[in-house]
């Protein structure tokens, strides 16, 4: 069986709770930023694709509730 790379080795607990498993580059030569780069980039876009959803269903409620308020106004008035 082939031998591990050392930095694919753990030597402690210490190093294994200090693992970032949610980047894709694990080797320390990586920057941070570079290991975490695909992580946040998707983090972020799921963020905006949601924030852009709720954005558009509560753009529509609320116009929908504008559009009925004032067509009571007009039916009433």
């Amino acid at each position: 069986m082939k031998e591990r790379p050392k930095w694919m080795k753990i030597s402690s607990l210490d190093e294994l709770k200090n693992q970032s498993w949610t980047c894709y580059c694990h080797d320390p030569r990586c920057s941070k930023e570079a290991r975490c780069f695909f992580f946040y980039f998707f983090y972020f876009f799921y963020f905006f694709l949601f924030f852009y959803f709720f954005y558009f269903i509560l753009n529509n409620i609320f116009i929908c509730l504008f559009d009925l308020k004032f067509y009571k106004y007009h039916l009433y008035s």
